[in-house]
């Protein structure tokens, strides 16, 4: 499993209790890559990529949980479909009560954050994908060079219709966001109430992963 923040890697520790490796890699395709290799060289088979996702499409919202049949690299328009078997075993195993899990449909990979709503609507216009993440298409590169199988479990954290704010955009890409995110909002008190409807949607983002993590190391699925 791989996860580009801490705080996606605390959500999967249900799984890491029973046994699932759970790797930190760090935000985008690059980082993304190198440990979906280092996985596969300590003999991992099965790449999940686990975490977060942005939305792109107005129907879904904070809380939905996305486990995209295909993830679509933007860099190059190259589509990888997710390993079916798998694909099937996690969406008859993540069953969470008031929470909409969406089993189809395609998840876009950007190698830089999408910042506002219009940015988003044009994505959706152009790929036709649900959520947008910026990790799931390197490490589906690496699992198909490997035949190795590979999988997508994303939470939605910001809806379609948010525009990020500048202080959350600087602390993002940092090594520990939260304590930047203080000093950000320091120089810029004006995005507090924006940053605090996005803390909210964040916080629901990431009970819905934790409640996944907790059915599927309920459930068969390995």
């Amino acid at each position: 499993m791989l996860t580009a923040l801490a705080s996606e890697a605390r959500s999967a520790t249900p799984l890491a209790e029973r046994g699932w490796r759970v790797q930190l890699c760090g935000m985008g395709p690059d980082n993304a890559r190198r440990a979906a290799q280092q996985l596969l060289d300590a003999g991992i088979r099965r790449l999940l990529v686990w975490g977060i996702a942005g939305g792109l499409d107005a129907t879904t919202k904070p809380g939905d949980l996305f486990i995209p049949r295909s993830v679509v690299n933007a860099a190059d328009r190259q589509r990888f479909p997710v390993t079916e078997s798998w694909h099937a075993q996690l969406a008859a195993s993540v069953v969470v009560p008031g929470t909409e899990v969406i089993s189809r449909g395609a998840l876009l990979t950007v190698a830089e954050i999408v910042e506002t709503s219009a940015a988003k609507q044009a994505l959706a216009s152009d790929y036709g994908a649900l959520m947008v993440d910026m990790e799931a298409a390197a490490v589906a590169e690496v699992a198909l060079r490997a035949s190795a199988e590979f999988a997508v479990v994303r939470a939605l954290a910001d809806a379609a219709d948010v525009r990020l704010p500048p202080s959350v955009l600087s602390a993002l890409i940092t090594q520990h966001p939260h304590r930047s995110l203080m000093k950000e909002l320091l120089k810029r008190p004006q995005d507090l109430p924006a940053v605090l409807h996005l803390g909210r949607s964040f916080q629901h983002a990431h009970r819905s992963l934790t409640a996944a993590a907790l059915a599927i190391a309920g459930s068969r699925a390995p």
